[in-house]
């Protein structure tokens, strides 16, 4: 198995990941929050905008992360399979990866 340089992404690399979540997720509602505008006393002219992951399957933005490694390693044929050690989200997280992106994939005990 090759190994993949290490690297800054790029833009084209945010626009790759950008179409992979779209495949296969809704996009993150910005929730305004006024008690955080408030309590920082900014004027009204300035806004406070929360992203909310915890719309996701697994309720974590690890997922976008997760989404696009595997689709970026699929594409290279190296998920053949996958190991997570993490006992609480990770798992969770590559399983909903796996399946989103191949639906034939086994299930995995996690």
């Amino acid at each position: 198995m090759e190994e993949w340089p290490i690297r800054i992404a790029t833009i084209a690399d945010v626009h790759d990941a950008q179409e992979v979540f779209r495949q296969h997720i809704s996009p993150t509602p910005l929730i305004r929050s006024y008690r955080l505008e408030k309590e920082l006393g900014l004027p009204g002219s300035r806004r406070v905008w929360l992203k909310d992951y915890g719309w996701t399957p697994v309720g974590s933005f690890k997922l976008l992360g997760a989404l696009n490694w595997q689709g970026m390693a699929s594409g290279c044929g190296w998920v053949a399979g996958v190991e997570s050690r993490e006992r609480v989200s990770s798992p969770q997280i590559v399983c909903w990866g796996l399946a989103a992106l191949d639906p034939s994939h086994p299930k995995i005990k996690t």
